[in-house]
């Protein structure tokens, strides 16, 4: 067995050896007791690097956020003003007798449907609503293709969802009938 004496002689002889000895040994000792948290801060540290590459793309991304968003509010308030309002009939129907006395065309039958059309895709949370209108009009060709024209560049947004015609096959000179099916884009 060694003495105290030797041991302390051999540990003064050799300070190098016997300090990497004991720092290797606290080394050991400390990833032993520390190797359950290293899962837990690899997880932690996967977190923030995608938290901190989010907040990089947010703000590369919300550079130019406040041109878009101007941008949205024109284009919003531009939809607002080419909307109807479904429960404003005079309204809406003052919209047809304008364009009548635009493009020269006859209303012969003019409604506005109660319910929406059951070919609208509109879904229920848009906040948007077809209002389907039943439209019955004479007048010329030409007369007839400028009314569609006006119809659907005018300052609603229009759909023509059906349409017929019909001539009066004894005066081929005579009026054609033009029968519309159309929804425009409205609020509820």
């Amino acid at each position: 067995m060694i003495s105290n004496d030797q041991l302390f002689s051999m540990v003064r002889g050799n300070p190098i050896l016997v300090g990497c000895i004991v720092a290797c040994a606290a080394l050991g000792a400390g990833i032993y007791f520390r190797s359950d948290v290293i899962p837990e801060r690899q997880q932690a540290l996967e977190q923030m690097t995608s938290e901190g590459r989010r907040l990089a793309l947010n703000v590369r991304n919300g550079a130019r956020l406040s041109e878009q968003m101007a941008v949205l509010t024109g284009a919003s308030a531009q939809m607002q003003r080419r909307m109807i309002r479904k429960d404003e009939l005079a309204t809406n129907l003052q919209y047809f007798y304008r364009l009548e006395a635009e493009t020269g065309i006859k209303l012969v039958d003019l409604r506005q449907g109660t319910g929406v059309s059951g070919s609208s895709t509109a879904p229920k949370q848009s906040g948007f609503s077809p209002v389907l209108f039943n439209i019955s009009v004479q007048g010329d060709f030409p007369a007839l293709l400028g009314f569609l024209r006006r119809l659907e560049n005018g300052a609603n947004y229009t759909r023509v969802v059906q349409a017929s015609t019909a001539a009066n096959v004894t005066n081929r000179s005579g009026p054609i009938l033009l029968q519309l099916s159309v929804e425009l884009l409205g609020q509820p």
